[in-house]
């Protein structure tokens, strides 16, 4: 856990080099291509880079969110699940769809959340839904109707935090 934690602080910190970069390349290519290409190169470059850094950090971020949270499942006996993470600038989404869970998915809900909130990524969570589906065959549907209930949430939220601004 603590490497992954520095890994992402890492990554996060040597983002910061695509500006450098971007620097580098214009000085580079200026004295061949001109002013213009070397701008565009240059700033194309240090975007880049900073867009391969931050997705490289999201993704390890999912990846150890769905592991860790999947370790924590089996360990208490729930095998059959799978995960769904998305990464927004808000926060991180967790989906977990269970099989055939029953009447096993409220203590499965207790003990995701228990885990998130004793975890270190706790405060990059933003929303967590949790399925009990009979098959795994159901999974798309039910993505389709988290995905509406999802969307409904976030405009009564957006109309909430209008109505307060006024």
């Amino acid at each position: 856990m603590e490497q992954v934690k520095k890994n992402l602080t890492l990554l996060g910190r040597l983002k910061w080099l695509g500006p450098v970069l971007a620097v580098v390349m214009y000085l580079f290519v200026e004295p061949r291509l001109g002013y213009m290409w070397a701008l565009a190169l240059g700033s194309i470059a240090g975007s880049i880079y900073i867009f391969i850094c931050d997705n490289a950090r999201r993704t390890i971020m999912c990846e150890h969110v769905a592991l860790d949270l999947g370790a924590v499942l089996k360990a208490r006996g729930f095998s059959r699940h799978s995960f769904e993470i998305k990464s927004l600038k808000t926060g991180l989404i967790i989906r977990i769809y269970l099989i055939s869970a029953g009447e096993k998915a409220a203590a499965c809900n207790t003990i995701i959340m228990e885990r998130i909130t004793s975890s270190w990524y706790k405060d990059m969570v933003w929303i967590t839904q949790l399925v009990d589906l009979d098959s795994e065959e159901d999974i798309n549907e039910a993505r389709e109707n988290l995905d509406e209930e999802l969307i409904e949430q976030l405009k009564r939220m957006r109309d909430e935090a209008r109505r307060n601004k006024k």
